[in-house]
């Protein structure tokens, strides 16, 4: 702490580095001699890859982030607090042992090389996209107590970030298709078999900035009563505003037994990757019992297919939350506490089926334009009830030889209910059910 003279209370500088950094590997499925799609035949009549090959999606995932701010000290017991803090997570994918398959049946039909010399030179690897999620705050927070009355007010101003950035085009680009149209025979998968790229139209550069602020108040009423209420309003860059509050009681009854209980409001605003991801790749669906490779895209709210088809923008989850319990203290050793709460979530944020055509004319429509065979959305279309049940029993010292042992039982009972599903009103999804 750094001390700032008699009776002017002391401040202190604080604040921490954090950096973690991890790589994987997994598969994909095997792509074998005579999957003509994803591994191309040759003038020769063998595959690009004889043998087959399985694809390995790699992942490189790092996390950093520092904070340091400045705390002081009044006299009269107040505290003011002033702190800045910086983060950022970032995901690059590169997809090895692999191959675009429409790349080498274009080398065949364009290019001097013979069936082995394609086979040699054709890239097994490629850098798919990268994901940047960052957050970037500054708060001020401030609490004084005044007898019986405790106060504490802050506010907050952040940014967030996201980016997709885009992969190589070998890992993206349909060599052997131009408009929708096959230029060769026999038209072969497009992009990196596994994992396939992100292209530059699916790129993304987007921040969020937001303005907080709360205020929280506790009195203790007498020995036996404490109650608590808060309230907090953020104001979201682009998006909209909300204001939500909370209400708490403590209430001792005797030395072994008190009761408490709160009620509150909550959101939720979409998170930046449901806004703004936006991607058309390979996935594996079984249609009739059999295996297919469809273009699947997952589709932002604001994109030109979703526009199409009236798909509305996404708005903020409400919450309501109730709890009450009980905490027993029947010896100096025990201690046992029992919650019940009840969490109600009014425009949950989901993501759909892959939807594809004959489902809608305006999907059907907006699908072709948009080269994919399926579509998936982030929607506003659910509302869930939530009701559980917490109990923590904890036996302290325990004496056992020279030491002592503590035991804690904690358990926890849970049910979450779906009580609506809907699609958008007015949009191109409206008449579909929602198990579709």
């Amino acid at each position: 702490a750094l001390g700032e003279g008699e009776g002017e209370g002391e401040g202190e500088l604080y604040g921490f580095v954090t950096y973690s950094s991890r790589e994987n590997q997994s598969a994909a499925f095997f792509r074998h001699n005579g999957d003509t799609g994803g591994n191309a035949p040759l003038l020769d009549g063998d595959a690009t890859i004889p043998a087959g090959f399985l694809p390995k999606i790699n992942s490189e995932i790092d996390d950093r982030s520092f904070n340091f701010g400045y705390r002081k000290y009044f006299a009269n017991g107040a505290t003011l607090d002033i702190s800045y803090t910086d983060g950022e997570n970032t995901i690059d994918y590169v997809t090895s042992d692999s191959l675009n398959s429409s790349f080498a049946n274009h080398q065949q039909f364009t290019s001097a090389l013979t069936s082995a010399e394609i086979r040699s030179s054709v890239p097994r690897a490629a850098f798919a996209y990268g994901l940047e999620l960052g957050l970037e705050t500054i708060n001020l927070d401030y609490t004084q107590p005044f007898g019986d009355l405790f106060i504490a007010m802050g506010v907050e101003l952040r940014t967030d970030e996201y980016k997709v950035i885009a992969g190589e085009e070998y890992a993206w680009r349909d060599f052997d298709t131009e408009a929708g149209i096959s230029l060769h025979a026999g038209d072969r998968s497009s992009g990196i078999q596994g994992f396939p790229g992100i292209s530059p139209d699916s790129a993304v550069d987007e921040t969020r900035d937001v303005f907080s602020f709360y205020l929280d108040g506790e009195y203790q009423i007498n020995d036996d009563v404490l109650v608590s209420a808060a309230l907090r309003h953020d104001d979201y860059d682009g998006f909209g505003d909300t204001t939500h509050f909370k209400i708490a009681g403590h209430y001792v009854i005797s030395d072994a037994v008190r009761l408490r209980a709160a009620a509150s409001t909550g959101f939720r605003a979409p998170s930046m990757q449901q806004l703004y991801f936006n991607n058309v790749g390979t996935q594996f669906v079984v249609e009739g019992g059999v295996l297919l490779a469809q273009q699947v895209g997952t589709f932002r709210n604001d994109s030109t297919l979703a526009q199409a088809i009236g798909i509305p923008a996404l708005k903020e989850e409400q919450s309501t939350h109730l709890s009450f319990g009980v905490i027993l203290t029947p010896t100096d050793n025990l201690s046992v506490t029992a919650d019940y709460y009840s969490i109600d979530i009014d425009d949950r944020i989901v993501i759909s089926n892959r939807l594809g055509t004959g489902l809608s004319p305006q999907l059907d429509a907006a699908l072709v334009a948009a080269g994919a065979g399926r579509g998936q959305f982030f929607l506003n279309g659910a509302d869930t009830e939530t009701t559980g049940f917490d109990i923590v029993a904890s036996y302290s010292n325990i004496e056992i030889g020279d030491g002592s042992l503590d035991v804690t039982l904690a358990a926890n009972f849970t049910e979450t209910e779906v009580t609506d599903l809907f699609t958008p009103v007015g949009s191109g999804l409206a008449t579909l059910t929602t198990d579709q």
